[in-house]
């Protein structure tokens, strides 16, 4: 026999921001409805065009997965940055979408891989892009009951994928800018480039126009200072608050976007051509 619930009603899986959030008084009342032992929420399967992950499936799952090390490394970098060993054994990808904090590092490298997310109320269910979860801080896309319930990731040919986080000390710290990129390089020249950035708009978004600037390109130094002037004056919309200046998130979205060109090219180049050199 099932209860019925009524009134406002609340899912959570590891529970590691609602749990904070209600200390503090920043949560309507609402019956909470624990998911995280629901099995078809939980584990990793792949298929011969992409890589499913549960939603309610914990960080440390994620961060040891054979196949999402091999195919989306950039997500497993994100990952290892959350919280503590803990938080990473209770919080959960479906519940870092959910939140819809702009600096929420699992949704970065989601939004470079042009992930899928599918969300469910009863026996509906719709798909829409991960970039398109959160409408602002805070805020999210899901309706009344609705849940999300898995992410899916295409696989593509890809050599490059790197994610970045800029804090106040180097682990268990909220990211004052956060980037993820994923492209490919053969012959130096860059294809299927995507950038994400956290923390410097009031949701993750893409970072089109340094995108466009490196798409089709030769990896050269001319190339990266003009995507790095582009991410810092066009893409990032960052705001000034007690984390950081919005001058120093634009600056560092240019640091972080060199770094993760140079770091990941030389690792390319050590078995072919690399410009940089």
């Amino acid at each position: 026999m099932v209860a019925r619930v009524r009134g406002a009603r609340r899912f959570v899986a590891g529970g590691t921001d609602l749990v904070v959030k209600a200390k503090d008084g920043k949560l309507a009342p609402a019956t909470w409805i624990d998911v995280a032992q629901i099995r078809e929420l939980r584990g990793i399967s792949e298929t011969r065009g992409s890589v499913v992950i549960g939603a309610a499936t914990p960080y440390t799952e994620i961060i040891e997965s054979k196949v999402v090390r091999r195919v989306l490394p950039a997500l497993v970098e994100a990952c290892a940055e959350i919280g503590s060993v803990q938080i990473r054994n209770m919080g959960t990808l479906g519940g870092n979408l959910a939140n819809a904090s702009p600096a929420a590092d699992g949704v970065v490298p989601l939004v470079a891989y042009d992930a899928e997310v599918v969300i469910q109320r009863g026996a509906r269910k719709r798909v829409i892009p991960a970039v398109d979860i959160a409408t602002g801080p805070g805020r999210s896309c899901l309706g009344q009951d609705e849940l999300i319930t898995e992410i899916r990731l295409a696989k593509r040919r890809r050599n490059i994928a790197a994610f970045l986080k800029l804090g106040p000390r180097a682990s268990m710290a909220i990211a004052k800018v956060s980037l993820a990129l994923v492209a490919d390089l053969r012959r130096g020249r860059l294809s299927d480039v995507r950038i994400a950035l956290g923390a410097v708009a009031p949701t993750v978004i893409r970072a089109t126009h340094a995108e466009a600037i490196l798409e089709g390109n030769i990896l050269s130094h001319d190339v990266i200072a003009r995507a790095r002037v582009a991410i810092a004056e066009s893409d990032a919309i960052p705001i000034t608050d007690f984390r950081s200046t919005a001058a120093y998130r634009r600056a560092m979205c240019a640091v972080l976007l060199g770094r993760a060109l140079r770091v990941n090219s030389d690792d390319v180049g050590r078995s072919g051509h690399n410009p940089l050199r």
